[in-house]
């Protein structure tokens, strides 16, 4: 599959902390963490007013994630 024009592999995920500290740019202020984390953020409820949300989740119900399954 194809994301972006890029060609996904599984190992992607597997190797995303390696990757992780060759694009680190501490001394940059810059980082990336080496595993993927879910922040449980609210901050989509937090900055879109409740009218706003709907509107996101209107246009977002027409997309197909399907094409992104592994």
């Amino acid at each position: 599959m194809s994301v972006l024009g890029i060609d996904f592999q599984e190992q992607m995920l597997a190797n995303y902390g390696d990757a992780a500290k060759t694009v680190s740019l501490a001394a940059a202020g810059r980082t990336v963490s080496t595993e993927i984390k879910n922040a449980n953020s609210q901050k989509f409820y937090q900055v879109f007013s409740p009218e706003q949300q709907e509107y996101v989740r209107r246009r977002l119900s027409g997309v197909s994630l399907d094409e992104f399954a592994l």
